[in-house]
């Protein structure tokens, strides 16, 4: 369910535009503009969905790979909740003028470990179903 509200806030955040800030595109000014447009607020809306339901879906998962004692997944997955929320903050509230590069490093991390997670689920599926056709015979 969060992954897919996660992917409901990236669309979002993707068909809402931000407004022009901290010189991008060319032209823009340097810092913010004074207010902000209906497209930039539901650009917000959208990226944090996005942060958030990754976030806690990131946890849900790490207490699921603990259960089955995949430690290492299940650390990686507390990585992924932490390191990601933590770069956007300091995206948006420490380093803001290097935001886009700094959003760009938590697309790779975020969206490595989706990839990473949903690579392992299949292997699962797929050791689990080969598992069911060995017992029941079938060839």
């Amino acid at each position: 369910m969060f992954i897919g509200l996660d992917g409901l806030g990236l669309i979002t955040a993707g068909i809402f535009h931000p407004d022009p800030a901290y010189g991008f595109p060319p032209g823009a000014p340097v810092g913010t503009m004074p207010t902000i447009s209906q497209h930039a607020a539901m650009h917000g809306v959208g990226f944090v969905l996005a942060i958030a339901s990754l976030t806690i879906a990131s946890f849900i998962f790490a207490r699921r790979y603990f259960s089955l004692r995949q430690a290492r997944w299940g650390w990686y997955s507390v990585a992924n909740g932490v390191v990601a929320p933590v770069l956007v903050i300091m995206g948006m509230a420490v380093l803001p003028n290097r935001a886009s590069i700094i959003f760009a490093v938590v697309g790779i991390v975020a969206f490595g470990w989706v990839s990473a997670v949903a690579f392992e689920l299949l292997r699962e599926l797929a050791a689990t179903n080969d598992k069911h056709l060995y017992e029941s015979g079938a060839s």
